[in-house]
């Protein structure tokens, strides 16, 4: 510029320019910084950070991995972002899900009723999703770990907890816990096998329907046919086997197939029908637990609470006292059995077996056989569910086929299926994690939490706005002292 004959305001101009595209260069330059590795965590609690143990297990991982979050509107607040950042450096996809424009691609993993940063997590092999209100919680001394949809209605009865039980919920710890959630459901989606169902096949079994498969899959419940009539066995996955009402009885070496894999601590639910009441091997199994059928079908009479429109259409008491029967009975709807047969314990159970009824008959049954011979029969058992305590095997068992059709789960009540779906999470194995403890952050140390909008409004005031209202007044300065010269 000295050799160029230039004005001191065109030199000015020129200086300033070269300042500007210098800027623009170096934040261009400073973008190309993986985000996790330009963002400082300044809170004493490590907010925006993630544990060695992520760390140490997302540099082992080697399967393509999808995190879908569901954002109102599409866009992501620095809180969760930030976070997810460290899980995208690792090659991480890291996908925003809006609920409206996205609505038929949310739709296809079963959610109808997405919340704002839920999330999706999904590989080749299997996908699961949480929410994020399901990652915080606080920690109340004297109570224990408390939702935070539950907090605040203890928080409008703080007086009595405090007067009655002498405990101060106002002084609660809130945690939140969504690394180690996320980092779980990864190494879940990721592991070659983990336990799931499989549904006999072979011998003549009624097929599940879509509503029993829409269940599963909302209860991450994977599942395939298995057929034993070969040479094919159980897989060392299976937990549990589900037979579901066959219309041939099992051969004698499928027989044997399951018996070994109960003895070796195996879960199978049973679904009969009177008609499944004469095959030998097929109730042989329920007998090494102590049950047996009983034979023609149970009907009930007299108060109009024991059925539905006919005597055969059972409406059984449900035992709340038990995790499965207890949370079906929420579902609103009364239990349905019909068709069903009666099972009897043994009045000495084999050795290490304890039996708990699920559903049963009033004191006033009756069965009808195929001669058309009535027999009171009194309280009777319609769904059991068993535990051995020698090998930790369980067995349990509804009568009623058709109480798990489709059309009865639809048409008039699910809460039979609810039953059945239950004992099947009751039942099943949970998958073996290799994790250490990702330890919740304490959300004591309340962060700043910045909209997208924010800080897009920052950037523009402290990248463009400050510089101009500092360059553009000197530029005019130094123009007009040039034309007084």
């Amino acid at each position: 510029m000295k050799k160029t004959k230039l004005s001191p305001a065109s030199r000015t101009l020129v200086t300033v320019a070269v300042l500007l595209v210098a800027l623009v260069l170096i934040q261009l330059a400073f973008s190309l910084i993986p985000a996790a590795r330009r963002q400082i965590d300044t809170t004493t609690s490590g907010i925006y950070s993630v544990s060695g143990v992520t760390k140490r297990f997302l540099a082992t991982r080697t399967e393509p991995v999808t995190v879908y979050v569901i954002c109102e509107n599409g866009r992501m607040d620095i809180m969760p972002r930030v976070l997810l950042d460290h899980y995208a450096a690792t090659g991480v996809d890291i996908v925003v899900l809006d609920p409206v424009k996205d609505a038929e691609k949310i739709a296809s993993y079963g959610i109808s009723s997405p919340s704002n940063y839920m999330m999706i997590v999904e590989s080749a092999r299997r996908y699961t999703a949480f929410d994020l209100a399901s990652c915080q919680y606080y920690q109340v001394e004297g109570i224990g770990q408390v939702p935070v949809s539950q907090y605040g209605q203890m928080l409008a009865y703080a007086e009595m907890y405090q007067s009655y039980y002498g405990v101060d919920v106002t002084a609660a710890t809130p945690y939140f816990a969504l690394e180690s959630t996320l980092t779980g459901a990864i190494e879940y989606v990721t592991l070659p096998t983990i336990p799931h169902l499989y549904v006999l096949t072979g011998n003549g079994e009624r097929e599940l329907g879509a509503t029993a498969i829409d269940m599963l899959s909302k209860t991450s419940t994977e599942y395939e046919l298995l057929d034993l009539s070969g040479d094919a066995d159980i897989p060392s996955d299976a937990s549990p086997l589900l037979i579901y009402a066959p219309t041939r009885d099992l051969s004698d070496s499928v027989t044997a197939k399951i018996r070994a894999y109960l003895q070796g601590g195996g879960e199978l639910v049973m679904i009969t029908s009177p008609a499944n009441t004469s095959m030998k091997n097929l109730m042989s199994l329920a007998a090494d637990y102590g049950l047996s059928p009983l034979s023609g079908d149970v009907l009930h009479e007299g108060n109009a609470n024991n059925f539905y429109e006919t005597a055969t259409n059972l409406v059984p008491t449900l035992n709340t006292q038990h995790e499965i029967t207890y949370s079906a009975s929420s579902s609103g709807y009364p239990p349905l059995m019909p068709n069903a047969h009666g099972i009897v314990l043994a009045s000495a159970m084999p050795e290490g077996v304890t039996a708990t009824v699920l559903l049963s008959t009033s004191a006033s049954a009756y069965t009808v056989g195929a001669d058309g011979r009535e027999q009171d029969v009194g309280m009777t058992a319609l769904g059991v569910v068993t535990e051995h305590a020698t090998n930790g095997s369980q067995l349990a068992w509804y009568s009623s086929a058709e109480a798990f059709a489709e059309d009865v789960a639809v048409n008039l009540t699910p809460t039979p299926l609810y039953c059945v779906l239950l004992t099947v999470v009751w039942e099943k194995d949970a998958y073996t994690s290799s994790l250490e403890t990702i330890a919740p952050v304490n959300m004591t140390d309340s962060p700043v939490y910045l909209t997208v909008s924010a800080v897009v409004g920052w950037a523009v005031a402290l990248v463009i706005a400050v510089p101009l209202c500092i360059v553009i007044p000197a530029i005019v300065v130094r123009v007009r002292r040039a034309k007084r010269a």
